[in-house]
């Protein structure tokens, strides 16, 4: 599995206020090297899932939160899933404590904002703001970087949950998943409609320099582009793309980066 910050191709460039060390491609397999458990007797008391070994701590892994918490399944009558992805994908998460979780199947709650944490024969629960980064690998061998989306603003705000990152570079390409909710439109009377809500995921993509953010939707603007924007307008018009369209994106900012 790629590093994150070999996944964004710029190491430094997203996070130049952190410094903490970048793992090396062979040891992402390696255990975690055990440290000492500080400061957190009073998180002792959480919940385990029942398993064979439900007094099971990792002590990088437990002093981020300590919270062993058994997942709920998805209420019933609803149709859809929360995660970002519905599989569960092995990968690093970058902390703020500056620790590194290394070789850990993982998954993204939208809904909530966590990473569930497969660890052993428990799942752990560690919350969003706790992160600055984390990466995976899907069963088909792509690797995906995602940021904490707290350190971009939009119009002077800052937005919740993670950031795909897309392309990195002096210009960033980002996708935000929102979860929606459906609500059922069935009609007893007439029997149609759906039955169940519906959990719908949709994207945004957004466009980040030095940390803000504008949003790729509908007419084209190129105006992001400040001096460079007379040369990417030729270049998307003898290419035929469109910065609404994703796959376009990517090429007219890797072209602009490369500028």
């Amino acid at each position: 599995m790629s590093n994150f910050y070999q996944a964004a191709s710029v190491r430094g460039c997203l996070f130049p206020d952190h410094n903490f060390p970048v793992p090396m491609l062979q040891k992402l397999k390696q255990t975690i090297v055990s440290i000492a458990l500080v400061g957190i007797c009073s998180l002792v008391n959480a919940q385990a899932v029942q398993t064979k070994e439900p007094n099971y701590r990792d002590p990088v892994l437990d002093r981020q939160f300590g919270i062993i918490a058994e997942v709920k399944s998805r209420p019933a009558g609803v149709e859809g899933t929360n995660y970002l992805s519905p599989e569960w994908n092995t990968g690093t998460i970058y902390l703020k404590s500056g620790d590194t979780l290394n070789n850990f199947p993982l998954m993204y709650d939208l809904d909530k904002r966590t990473l569930e944490i497969q660890a052993k024969e428990v799942i752990k629960i560690l919350p969003g703001e706790k992160v600055i980064a984390f990466e995976w690998q899907d069963k088909t061998g792509r690797s995906t970087s995602f940021v904490n989306s707290e350190y971009y603003t939009l119009d002077g705000t800052p937005l919740l949950g993670v950031f795909e990152v897309l392309a990195a570079g002096d210009l960033q390409l980002l996708s935000r998943i929102e979860l929606e909710r459906k609500k059922s439109n069935y009609n007893v009377a007439l029997d149609v409609g759906s039955k169940a809500d519906k959990l719908i995921k949709k994207e945004k993509l957004y466009v980040a320099r030095e940390k803000k953010l504008t949003e790729l939707k509908g007419k084209d603007d190129y105006s992001i582009f400040g001096d460079k924007q007379a040369a990417i307008q030729q270049f998307a018009k003898e290419n035929k793309a469109k910065l609404s369209r994703k796959e376009d994106a990517l090429r007219i900012i890797g072209y602009y980066n490369s500028l």
